[in-house]
This record gives structure tokens, C-alpha cells and sequence, in this order.
């Protein structure tokens, strides 16, 4: 049996709902993966109102911005770096289609660490633990 890399939950949204891009969420939540922890940054500054599109915003950087510098470091390293970086680069290819196609879907998918430090920073302050739902995070 496989392990599960991480966990997703369908988020419901609205037919009108919108972010303060003035995109669909799914849509907003989708962009910001699309150039990595590039459009995450521009995501994360442009939402302001949205915790699923500054969840996914948030995870974008906190998966990619790590992954590009141990490329970036492995690169330089002769044959076994380049192997190891090949590596990383693959796996972090499948991420990045697998987490824009979550969020196109209006899924929440958390990677480990990165989506709970993610989920953590976009709570509101009076959240003590639970999953998305159709207006942001709500109580199990």
C-alpha cells in the first residue's frame, strides 16, 4: 500500500464568491503555483480576504522557494548532484502539476510541513483546529 503524500478536502465555493483579485478562488488558488514561489509571493501580496487562496499562495512558497535553492545548491556538485538534483526536479514537477490541478479543483491539498505552517499563519485567531470549508477554515 502507497502512503499518501498529502492530504486533500474539497472546498465548496459559491457561484459568486470572489477573492479581492476579483478571480474565482479556485482560479486565484491555481495561479499561485503556476511560476512557483514566484507567483506565490504575487498571490500572497495581492489576496487579502481569501484564506484558501492565501493557503495555497502560502504553500506555493513554502514548498518551492526550498526545493529551487537545493536544486540550485545541488547543480554544482558533480554527478552525484546532478543525479540527486534530476531528482528533485522531477518529483518537484509532479508536485507542482498535482498541487495547480488541487486547487483548479477547489481542493485543499496540504503538503506536511509546508501546509501546516500554511494553515497555521492564514487561521483566523480564534480557530482551534478543524478543515476547509466553503467560506475558509471551519471547525470538525
Amino acid at each position: 500500500m502507497a502512503a499518501q503524500m498529502y492530504a486533500c478536502s474539497v472546498v465548496a465555493h459559491e457561484a459568486g464568491e470572489s477573492t479581492s483579485t476579483g478571480l474565482r478562488p479556485n482560479v486565484a488558488a491555481a495561479l499561485a503555483y503556476v511560476f512557483g514561489w514566484l507567483s506565490g509571493i504575487v498571490m500572497l501580496m495581492l489576496e487579502r480576504e481569501n484564506r484558501f487562496v492565501r493557503f495555497h499562495a502560502l504553500q506555493s512558497i513554502l514548498v518551492f522557494a526550498p526545493l529551487t535553492a537545493l536544486a540550485v545548491g545541488l547543480a554544482f556538485i558533480p554527478v552525484v548532484g546532478w543525479i540527486l538534483d534530476t531528482v528533485i526536479v522531477v518529483g518537484a514537477f509532479l508536485a507542482w502539476v498535482s498541487l495547480i490541478m488541487g486547487a483548479a479543483t477547489g481542493r485543499t491539498c496540504s503538503v506536511p510541513v509546508a501546509g501546516a505552517i500554511a494553515e497555521q499563519q492564514v487561521k483566523p485567531a480564534e480557530y482551534q483546529g478543524g478543515r476547509w470549508g466553503r467560506k475558509g477554515l471551519t471547525e470538525e
